[in-house]
Order: structure tokens, then C-alpha cells, then sequence
């Protein structure tokens, strides 16, 4: 019997944190996107945009890039659901990544959709360089100090300017032609 009770409590203790690490995943529906314009020149902006959140206190992520193509230039605060989320000393960091960290003031938190911060990049690469623009190291702590489950999603950006659409109407397609015919009046003929 307490051969069988040990054995019992060994499968839960090696079992119970698989289980929690698969429910925290499956219960992630907290999302962060990186929100950045397909084609950029000179210098633009990133919105690190959040949905769904309850209760968010602080947190921070590593944004990291292509330093070739863009370059970052200042972080600004976000806002969610007309709350200003103010940024901590943000920084650069070695090998094309910049660390964000962000604190709301009080115990409240903040809850609903927004964005995170503001991302000011300037463009230094080429006509046609690409550089994914990608979402690391993140983290949300709720006001309880928790771990918020979170989806976090990156985005690219690509020097230059969108191509133009075709200015040719397209060819037209043979369609069925319905043609009404009205039936003949019915008249009398007299015999």
C-alpha cells in the first residue's frame, strides 16, 4: 500500500507541472503585436499593440531588428482604454535590440485594448532592404504580480514604397447574355 501511495504521489509531482505549463499556453488570450506599415521610408512609427488585457500593473519585452535596415530612434508611452502606459528607461542593446520596460503608476492596473508604447524608427538601410521587426523576451505582471499569458507577434518592414497599382482595366470576361423576350399577346380571330 505504501509502495502504491509513493508511486501515486511521484506521478502527480512529475505530471502537475506539464499540466499547468499546458493550461497557462491554452489559456493565453492576451495578444501583443508588433503593428508596423508594410513599405517605410525615412522615419516612422510602431505601435506595440495590445487586446484583451485585465488588470495589467508593468511589464517589459525586447523589440529586435535588422540595424542595417532600421534603427531606432525614441520610445514613447502607450495608452489602453485612456490609460497612459509611461515607459521606463528604455535602452538599446547589443546586436540590433532595444529592451522596454513599462510601469503603470498605483495598484488598479489597467485593462482592455490599446497599445504598450510607440516605437520611432528610422529608416537606414536601402530601397528594397527588409527587417523583421520581432517581439522577445516578453513579459506582463498583473496586480496580484502575476504572469499574464500572453500571445506575442512580430510584423516586417521593407524600405521603399508600396508598387503601384495596374492602371489597366482588366480584360473583359465572357458572361451569359439574358435577353427578355416578351410574350406574344393573345388575340382573338374570329373564324
Amino acid at each position: 500500500m505504501k509502495n502504491m501511495l509513493l508511486v501515486f504521489t511521484l506521478v502527480a509531482v512529475l505530471v502537475m507541472p506539464a499540466i499547468s505549463a499546458a493550461a497557462e499556453e491554452s489559456e493565453a488570450n492576451v495578444s501583443v503585436r508588433v503593428n508596423a506599415p508594410e513599405f517605410v521610408s525615412g522615419a516612422f512609427e510602431v505601435t506595440i499593440d495590445i487586446e484583451d488585457v485585465a488588470d495589467l500593473d508593468s511589464g517589459q519585452f525586447d523589440l529586435s531588428f535588422d540595424p542595417d535596415v532600421v534603427s531606432v530612434v525614441d520610445v514613447e508611452p502607450g495608452n489602453i482604454g485612456g490609460t497612459e502606459v509611461p515607459i521606463d528607461m528604455w535602452r538599446l542593446m547589443e546586436g540590433g535590440r532595444a529592451r522596454v520596460p513599462f510601469n503603470l503608476p498605483g495598484v488598479d492596473g489597467v485593462g482592455g485594448s490599446g497599445h504598450i508604447a510607440t516605437i520611432i524608427f528610422e529608416a537606414v538601410g536601402s530601397q528594397g532592404d527588409a527587417s523583421a521587426i520581432n517581439l522577445s523576451d516578453g513579459l506582463l505582471v498583473d496586480v496580484e504580480a502575476l504572469k499574464i499569458p500572453t500571445n506575442w507577434f512580430g510584423a516586417n518592414v521593407t524600405i521603399g514604397t508600396a508598387p503601384a497599382a495596374s492602371d489597366e482595366a482588366p480584360p473583359p470576361t465572357r458572361s451569359p447574355t439574358i435577353v427578355a423576350a416578351s410574350a406574344p399577346e393573345p388575340t382573338a380571330t374570329s373564324i
